[in-house]
């Protein structure tokens, strides 16, 4: 069963953000506008990498040069960080389109590079269609589970209301199944 968490308005972004720290069940963000939006990725960001996750973001309606801004803007060193390894920032759309080999090995040297850089797990933020990346490294980090059983790859949709508001209920159930929870976001002020 969809569940969606947001009646009455929706959910703040504070709520959201809190929501975010203990991941427990799998979540479908849907948010109104690009500031609201940036709140929410670049707080993730910030906290994942605080604990020593590998951060993927894979935006769709901003630039990753626009990500990269609002991070440095968030006290995130993002230079130091991608040159590490620690934050990979590419275009959903790019990403999505790639082909699944490549796909396939790109996702397969994140999971590595993870490991060996003992990271504890790692956490992605893809927006809209990105969906189902998040799904195929999990099972690459499925795959390489011998090599570390305490990293765990956690991952987020997001979708901006326009695009969500498109989808039948139909469609919802074949893409996101039935152990998501739709978390609606208010507008930041």
């Amino acid at each position: 069963m969809l569940l969606l968490a947001a009646r009455g308005g929706g959910r703040t972004v504070a709520e959201i953000l809190q929501m975010l720290n203990s991941i427990e069940e799998r979540y479908v963000i849907v948010y109104g506008d690009l500031g609201t939006f940036r709140k929410i990725y670049s707080h993730f960001a910030k906290k994942r990498i605080e604990n020593n996750e590998l951060v993927v973001l894979l935006p769709y309606y901003e630039t990753i040069d626009r990500v990269r801004l609002v991070l440095d803007q968030s006290r995130i060193d993002v230079r130091m960080q991608e040159t590490r390894g620690h934050l990979a920032i590419m275009d959903s759309y790019a990403t999505y389109l790639g082909f699944q080999q490549d796909n396939t090995l790109l996702f397969s040297r994140l999971v590595m590079h993870a490991l060996v850089s003992k990271k504890s797990g790692i956490s992605i933020m893809a927006d809209m269609g990105a969906f189902y990346l998040i799904d195929q490294i999990a099972e690459i980090a499925r795959r390489n589970q011998p090599l570390s059983d305490s990293m765990k790859v956690t991952g987020f949709s997001t979708y901006h209301k326009k695009d969500f508001e498109k989808l039948s209920d139909g469609q919802k159930r074949a893409i996101f199944g039935k152990d998501h929870t739709v978390l609606m976001v208010q507008q930041a002020s």
